[in-house]
């Protein structure tokens, strides 16, 4: 196996960001972490999505370093090289070993806008060397939503008021 490599998000500009500078710390879910060894198969990885209802999990087989990372995505592209044997494959040979990772003090802008770029739904979060959490596409925009209804709700209070 090769070892893993794991890019950090890198900060970029101040973008067009007005309001309050979210950081990754803000929005990281209380939900434990989601680990699978490198060596189970990807049927046991698809029934763990599925129990966790999770669309990504980290690879990790001392369940604190990244060894990469394996997604619904990962399955779905291997099904057409694999076909039946995909089951039995190891999830060492599916996942991804460049692992884009973050920390909880990165902006959550820099996170999101890496995502992009990478076309990747899942960052995990790396603290101390350590895998602490993972930001997925839904935890921002649930961050956003509730942003959007605050502001609307103090706008509604500002109407009211004047």
């Amino acid at each position: 196996m090769s070892p893993v490599s794991t890019n950090h998000i890198k900060r970029k500009g101040e973008g067009p960001m007005k309001r309050r500078i979210s950081k990754v710390s803000d929005i990281i879910s209380k939900k434990p972490v989601h680990t699978i060894k490198s060596d189970e198969t990807i049927g046991s990885l698809s029934r763990k999505l599925q129990k966790e209802r999770v669309g990504a999990m980290v690879v990790s087989d001392d369940g604190t370093s990244i060894a990469g990372i394996i997604s619904e995505r990962d399955i779905a592209y291997a099904l057409s090289l694999h076909r039946s044997n995909l089951h039995e494959m190891t999830v060492g040979a599916l996942m991804t070993r460049k692992v884009i990772t973050c920390s909880l003090n990165d902006r959550v802008y820099d996170v999101v806008r890496q995502m992009g770029e990478c076309h990747i739904r899942h960052v995990p979060v790396v603290d101390s060397g350590k895998v602490v959490g993972m930001v997925g596409m839904r935890d921002v925009l649930e961050q956003r939503l509730e942003e959007l209804e605050g502001n609307l709700h103090l706008m509604k209070k500002l109407v009211v008021a004047s």
